[in-house]
């Protein structure tokens, strides 16, 4: 559950932090202020972790659902790379482990905890 905890830690990225104040790019795709980022990250970040509780639960929902997020989890880094590229890039490396984990073992929690 690394990713939740990553996500809470993008401490200038928060909502109410104003961080847009000081990072301009002006030819990017993606033209959200920090402020509204910071609450992408939250919520992506509680979605993930409810994905994980399931997980441990050894819920067969839960692996359709944290593989989702883990996508949509990437997705959402990519754009926030002009803010924080080595950040992002490390939660993108964390979400393509998180998604070979679940799909490459997900089954063998379903035998053994439920």
């Amino acid at each position: 559950m690394p990713a939740p905890t990553a996500r809470r830690k993008q401490g200038p990225a928060r909502p109410g932090n104003h961080l847009e104040k000081c990072t301009h790019h002006r030819n990017y795709l993606f033209q959200f202020d920090a402020t509204s980022w910071g609450w992408i990250h939250l919520e992506v970040g509680l979605l993930v972790a409810f994905a994980g509780w399931g997980l441990l639960s050894g819920r067969t929902w839960a692996r359709v659902v944290a593989i989702t997020l883990a996508v949509i989890s990437a997705i959402a880094n990519f754009a926030f790379i002009p803010y924080y590229p080595l950040w992002s890039l490390l939660i993108i490396a964390v979400d393509i482990i998180v998604i070979w984990a679940v799909a490459a073992y997900g089954g063998t929690m379903r035998g053994a905890g439920a």
